[in-house]
């Protein structure tokens, strides 16, 4: 017996968990797929495997593993899993498997849309903020690098597991550039953004997107700003003018993500334009 079974298979914050008949390996894809664990269960020669992952809060997650006489193996483990959930045997004989994937995000009443800039772990990225203040009841489905046309196809899919009452869209970073009007590809995904909130009576909130000394996001935040709908204004919170320039201090070395005083700027932006997200904190007895 051996098999693997994960999300993201073979993309960006992937991550697997492989088991045999005496073992178990844990694995991320980042450029490349990389073993980060490895632990001997007590399972024996147990012909029938329950394997759960439960990712409550913080940064594990529970891995539990149940025999078929009752024997249990369980281990805390690094798991910050996206993408598509698979399921593969590794071995040769026949092995009959089911696998379920339950979403506990998608209850919350907040859903937010986005890139890089969303990490509510890292003091140098603005989710970070609200979290530490408490607002904590949001889902946000993300990953570094993705494009708005990327992440509408992450919306369509997120909407069949619930409906939130406001869904925010923080897409535009990653698309191209548009000095002189939005961006085609990104208005078509902003736009379908709009459409399917409409359809399922969702608030939309969109949000301006900075621009930086490489990549000019003009076009974008002033659609934005014109286009009758709720917005978070990021590029207002660190602009210090339109041609990619930031308020001192507030961009990073590496000129495209915030530093931690503009991750600040941009938290108590959201909290400013978004007073909604009220709902999305825990009450504290």
């Amino acid at each position: 017996m051996k098999f693997i079974f994960g999300r993201g298979e073979n993309t960006f914050q992937g991550y697997s968990v492989e088991i045999d008949k005496d073992s178990l390996h844990l694995f991320q894809y980042l450029a490349a797929q990389k073993n980060i664990g490895n632990y001997a269960h007590t399972l024996g020669e147990s012909t029938t495997i329950t394997a759960v992952v439960d990712y409550s809060d913080g940064t594990d997650a529970s891995l539990t593993l149940i025999g078929d006489c009752g024997q249990l193996f369980a281990v805390n483990v690094n798991w910050w899993a996206g993408g598509g959930v698979y399921l593969q045997n590794l071995g040769e004989e026949y092995l009959q498997a089911t696998i379920i994937f339950h979403v506990k995000d998608t209850g919350c009443p907040v859903w937010f849309f986005g890139d890089s800039y969303f990490n509510w772990r890292d003091s140098a990225r603005w989710p970070y903020y609200i979290y530490q203040e408490g607002y904590t009841n949001w889902l946000a489905d993300h990953q570094p690098g993705e494009a708005s046309g990327e992440v509408i196809k992450c919306l369509e899919y997120d909407l069949k597991l619930g409906t939130p009452k406001y869904a925010v869209w923080c897409l535009g970073m990653n698309d191209p550039s548009d000095a002189n009007g939005p961006n085609a590809s990104w208005l078509s995904a902003t736009n379908r953004f709009l459409e399917l909130c409409a359809e399922k009576n969702i608030t939309p909130i969109l949000a301006t997107i900075p621009s930086v000394p490489e990549r000019n996001h003009k076009g974008k935040a002033q659609w934005v700003r014109n286009s009758g709908y709720r917005y978070i204004d990021f590029a207002a919170a660190v602009e210090a003018a339109d041609n990619g320039l930031w308020q001192e201090g507030m961009l990073s070395a590496d000129g495209v993500h915030p530093s931690q005083l503009g991750a600040k700027a941009m938290a108590a932006q959201v909290l400013k334009d978004f007073p909604e997200i009220a709902i999305t904190k825990k009450n504290i007895k």
